[in-house]
């Protein structure tokens, strides 16, 4: 477990210079005026507590320690697309503390450690909270437009997102980190950067989406909760609480432009009530007319008015999701082909009982149950996969 009670007397490993016998001047300097700026760091040391502590609880719940499945990364609160397109958006957030094993945990934990340290006492405490949540927001976001049916988890979309903004801090204000006082942390960046390029370039399942979105995010946040080193940081909390309000609304504003994914299982759900309704609506129409108790025209009227708008009014909701689980492509069209049929054998029905013409009747419920027989999802595919459930989605290690 990390404490913080050795960060309020001495900087931590990314923010230390060589001794003072051997520093230059402008890196004590440096690192006075980092300890005036921030005088105490707590959210570093705050957030790697919640990672871990995360971590522990769903292994102790019974999660794989190593290799977690996707289900139940998911029920911990994982990114996923059809899930957020239902409306739980609050899965950008919390997917960034949850992590895919213990070795995807300490990578990104180390890398925390090591800029941590150093860029909370750059940005100030609110500013650098504000700038590592909105980057793993905006990591998430980009994780989820690029790759919206990958089940995505992890810290590293927000820690990209901290080095985005000491590469902004470095380029708005120039000279204002010694480049001896950056000599600690570039091998922990080198190798937490490179690890992560390397295997995101050649390792299914690294989510390289997240890290460039995480990366963007933090650069621009950090753009405006940073102020120059010696200056006094006016009015540090408004700003960063400004920042965060219109980063908050932009990146929600974005989460609902983006296209609807959609997870089968779910839509499978919500149309079997549909089915069932109104499918004993036209049986119990037939078994009353068979008793004379109504007239063909009392059929025509059922079925227009009764069974018919349900089912076109979800057949033209399910025809406009663009983005499915690929393993469920196939049952996607099968359903469509279903309801298209079911549609179009009431249509004609209701026309032919309008007529009175009862041999017409009896031809269209045959064929029908001819082209019903030829479905797959009639014969053995009775439900889809669900990434929720028997189905395994891609999983991504990041944001």
């Amino acid at each position: 477990m990390v404490t913080s009670t050795m960060d309020d007397e001495r900087p931590g490993p990314s923010a230390e210079s060589p001794p003072v016998a051997t520093a230059r001047p402008e890196v004590m300097d440096f690192r006075l005026a980092l300890f005036t700026q921030t005088p105490r760091v707590w959210v570093t040391p705050l957030l790697l507590g919640l990672n871990v502590a995360v971590f522990a609880v769903m292994v102790l719940s019974g999660v794989s320690l190593m290799s977690p499945t996707s289900a139940s990364l998911l029920r911990w609160g994982a990114d996923f697309g059809p899930y957020v397109s239902r409306g739980e958006v609050w899965r950008l957030f919390t997917n960034t503390f949850i992590h895919v094993g213990a070795v995807h945990l300490l990578m990104n934990m180390v890398g925390l450690w090591q800029i941590g340290l150093l860029m909370e006492r750059l940005l100030g405490n609110a500013g650098y909270l504000v700038t590592y949540l909105l980057a793993g927001l905006v990591g998430s976001l980009t994780s989820m437009a690029v790759h919206p049916l990958t089940v995505s988890a992890g810290a590293s979309g927000a820690i990209f997102g901290i080095y985005g903004a000491l590469v902004s801090y470095l380029l708005r204000h120039r000279g204002g980190v010694p480049r001896q006082a950056l000599s600690a942390l570039q091998s922990t960046a080198l190798t937490f950067v490179g690890f992560n390029v390397f295997f995101g370039l050649r390792v299914q399942g690294i989510d390289m989406a997240a890290h460039s979105g995480g990366f963007v995010g933090g650069a621009l946040a950090g753009l405006f909760v940073a102020s120059p080193l010696g200056r006094p940081a006016v009015n540090a909390g408004r700003k960063a609480a400004l920042t965060a309000a219109i980063g908050l609304a932009l990146i929600f504003a974005a989460s609902r432009l983006l296209p609807q994914t959609t997870d089968l299982g779910d839509e499978l759900a919500a149309f079997t009530p549909i089915e069932r309704h109104a499918v004993q609506l036209y049986d119990d129409a037939l078994e009353r007319a068979t008793r004379q108790q109504i007239d063909d025209a009392e059929i025509a009227r059922i079925i227009n008015e009764q069974v018919l708008p349900p089912w076109r009014a979800y057949r033209v909701r399910f025809s406009a999701h663009k983005r499915i689980l690929p393993e469920q492509e196939h049952f996607a069209t099968e359903l469509t082909s279903y309801l298209q049929l079911r549609e179009e054998a009431w249509t004609a029905t209701a026309a032919a009982f309008s007529r009175h013409d009862h041999a017409a009747v009896n031809q269209i419920s045959r064929d029908l149950a001819q082209k019903l027989n030829a479905l797959d999802i009639l014969k053995a595919e009775k439900e889809p996969q669900s990434g929720s459930s028997s189905a395994q989605p891609p999983r991504g290690e990041a944001p």
